[in-house]
């Protein structure tokens, strides 16, 4: 048997990396259990507005990739931060929307 103070210090070795990787998948988490929610919700309402997120997402081609980059965990450029900043993703996306002056 392993003795008491041993599995607290592996204890204390492993809460720095539980708190850091709750803090980055909590958007992907959340994010996608709201999506299923979403895309299994029969309603009226809930098929419009399904309608409007798939028609909003084919018009925004940087940010669909950045969401398929996230859920498929594709190699991301070393020193990009996720998420993007609402700044920088705006920035993105006017850069790369069609007829943006380049």
């Amino acid at each position: 048997m392993t003795p008491v103070r041993a599995r607290r210090g592996a204890l204390a070795t492993l809460q720095p990396y539980a708190a850091r990787h709750r803090r980055e998948t909590f958007a992907v988490f959340h994010g996608t259990n709201a999506i299923v929610g979403l895309f299994t919700d029969d309603r009226a309402a809930a098929m419009r507005l399904r309608e409007a997120v798939v028609a909003v997402a084919d018009r925004l081609p940087p940010l669909k990739a950045a969401i398929t980059q996230r859920l498929t965990a594709a190699a991301a450029p070393r020193g990009l931060p996720w998420p993007p900043s609402p700044a920088a993703l705006w920035r993105t996306l006017r850069e790369r929307a069609p007829g943006a002056h380049q």
